[in-house]
């Protein structure tokens, strides 16, 4: 990263990525063969107002190739067109107490053009791919690590996001309707204690918001929370640990226009890690 003063740093790139994808299908006896291609630069520039702070700016541009759908019940979506998005980001970092209290936060925007849009099928258990003309994205990011004591760690985090079709008729008009499995908001806090002899224990809570599960809006995922909770032992090497997931067995499953997505139970067992 090129610094232009001791205070002011740059950053930029570009990115050439060309796809080519051929598939034949058995079950449908279809044929697809297409290519993408796309040039995608960066900028980002930071500055440092103190020791302890740094502010920054980024704009970048985003993509993903299209692809082709094998089951669709209609020749208008055998295929899918390529999305692409330009995000623009502002935020700061910041350290203070001597590291014992690391805070960043961030803005973003995106502008997102033929949003590629996961759909059921008529007939489950497939799903087919299909483009909103445009999107945008905007919202806001925080998160801090707070070293209470040389054992004791605090660690926090939120998101919010706004989304909506900007443009998207697909038979019907689904503009100003928020994407699929975009949360409206999510958060974690949790606890980790490290004894400093290996022994260590913690736990975490972790909330996601609203979600909708289609284009229509019609079937949503309500607000959850779950706990996750562990302790173990820590080496070298090597750890063990005890971990319980979604603990009070929170259910959160969610119809949507063809399935139900049933939620994940609670899960309790031990796994151990063994580093090379």
């Amino acid at each position: 990263m090129p610094t232009l003063t001791p205070k002011l740093g740059l950053t930029s790139g570009l990115r050439y990525e060309n796809q080519n994808k051929d598939m034949y299908d058995n079950d449908s006896g279809k044929s697809f063969d297409d290519s993408w291609e796309d040039i995608a630069p960066k900028f980002s520039v930071d500055y440092a107002l103190t020791e302890q702070v740094m502010v920054y700016t980024t704009v970048a541009k985003g993509f993903q190739s299209g692809g082709f759908n094998a089951y669709s019940t209609s020749s208008e979506y055998d295929s899918y067109d390529s999305e692409e998005l330009w995000s623009y980001e502002i935020g700061a970092k910041s350290q203070f107490f001597d590291n014992r209290l690391i805070v960043t936060c961030s803005l973003f925007y995106m502008d997102i053009d033929n949003m590629q849009v996961t759909q059921a099928s008529i007939s489950p258990p497939w799903t087919y791919i299909t483009n909103a003309a445009t999107a945008v994205s905007y919202g806001a990011e925080l998160e801090l690590r707070a070293k209470i004591t040389p054992q004791f760690t605090i660690t926090a985090s939120a998101g919010y996001t706004n989304a909506e079709f900007d443009e998207y008729q697909d038979g019907e008009d689904y503009s100003n309707n928020t994407p699929p499995n975009v949360p409206e908001y999510t958060f974690a806090i949790g606890g980790q204690y490290r004894t400093g002899k290996g022994f260590y224990a913690g736990v975490d809570l972790v909330g996601v918001g609203k979600t909708y599960s289609e284009r229509t809006n019609t079937y949503k995922r309500d607000a959850y929370q779950l706990i996750n909770a562990r302790i173990g032992y820590e080496a070298e090497n090597w750890d063990i640990y005890l971990y319980g997931k979604n603990i009070f067995d929170e259910d959160y499953s969610e119809e949507g226009e063809t399935y139900i997505y049933y939620s994940d139970p609670r899960e309790i067992g031990v796994k151990l890690t063994y580093r090379l």
